[in-house]
């Protein structure tokens, strides 16, 4: 990040955890479960890889940034139906994809259905898929040279 942002710059990122992000773990757990796929080693890539605040402003202060502010924000997020999150995560979430595409359209579907059902844990009054989320914002000051 500090060889992309010059002199004096600021880098403002947010962080998922996945214990306190369930719009965006839930499919995911969901598929790998329900095609039995092995949770990928810790520190690989994915939405999830800076959700430690310690290990994100090490990573800062090592490309030079001070200053490095980090502060949880709930994000609360809302679909019309349990129907419209999946549909939503289908068009945003690249790994699901990637994931599904390896199978026949009808274990695609059982999986869909498999995540619409596990989802239904977050409907309030209306049928609305509601979610609440926290996110870490960082915010951190690159160094004058």
């Amino acid at each position: 990040a500090a060889r992309r942002v010059g002199p004096s710059g600021r880098v403002i990122a947010t962080d998922l955890s996945p214990q306190r992000v369930p719009f965006a773990r839930l499919p995911m757990e969901v598929a790998m479960r329900e095609l039995q796929i092995p949770s990928p080693p810790p520190g690989m890539p994915g939405p999830f890889r800076l959700a430690d605040a310690n290990y994100v402003e090490q990573l800062l202060t090592q490309a030079g940034f001070t200053q490095v502010l980090i502060e949880p924000m709930m994000l609360t997020l809302e679909w019309n139906s349990v129907e419209d999150y999946v549909r939503f995560q289908r068009d945003i979430v690249a790994q699901i994809n990637m994931i599904l595409v390896r199978y026949p359209v009808e274990r695609q579907a059982e999986v869909l259905q498999a995540i619409t059902e596990a989802a239904r844990q977050y409907t309030i009054p209306g049928g609305i898929c509601h979610t609440e989320n926290e996110l870490l914002l960082v915010v951190g000051q690159r160094a004058a040279l």
